[in-house]
């Protein structure tokens, strides 16, 4: 089943005449992957942040997505993928996990539908504690005026952190470089 949300149209847009022969790809949004929101590692206490106390550790892999425009040039519906690794932790009390994730288009923002939020169940087979999973796909429908294409839009994915994972992953991330 896929999951569908829309954005809405601010303003009046023009019909383009669009060939369907000799059409060339439709061009798809940018998509961005911010370094730290590419990581999620929870803990059993927020406190104890060592190997032992890690629950899950979810990898944002990257994504496959394509695109298409409707006849008359006025919407563009990007269908994305997104590709994860994810570890159960040595302190996991359940092979049962969850996590979230988040598609946004910051050029809606503040409409409540420019970000989405997704939850992941999953459950590790007896035996397996990395996965790679690839949820189901996301649709995306962008309103277009006559001279956009989808590089005038940026698609953010990445996984939806509290405010301490947030920081957890910014400091990781300082003491790489």
């Amino acid at each position: 089943m896929n999951k569908i949300f829309k954005n809405i149209v601010f303003a009046s847009f023009l019909l383009s005449a669009c060939s369907s022969a000799g059409s060339p790809e439709p061009k798809c949004p940018l998509v961005s992957i911010e370094k730290n929101t590419a990581d999620a590692f929870f803990f059993k206490e927020e406190t104890n942040k060592s190997i032992i106390d890690k629950t899950l550790e979810v990898n944002l892999m990257g994504y496959n997505g394509s695109c298409v425009y409707n006849k008359e040039h006025t919407e563009l519906t990007f269908t994305i993928n997104v590709n994860f690794k994810v570890k159960l932790g040595a302190a996991a009390k359940s092979r049962k996990q969850q996590f979230s994730y988040f598609v946004a288009l910051p050029q809606f923002y503040p409409q409540n539908n420019a970000k989405q939020i997704f939850t992941v169940n999953l459950e590790f087979p007896e035996g397996v504690d990395v996965v790679n999973y690839r949820d189901e796909p996301v649709e995306i429908t962008i309103p277009v005026k006559d001279s956009e294409t989808g590089h005038d839009f940026i698609v953010y994915i990445g996984l939806q952190l509290d405010k301490n994972m947030l920081e957890y992953n910014r400091m990781l991330n300082s003491s790489k470089y």
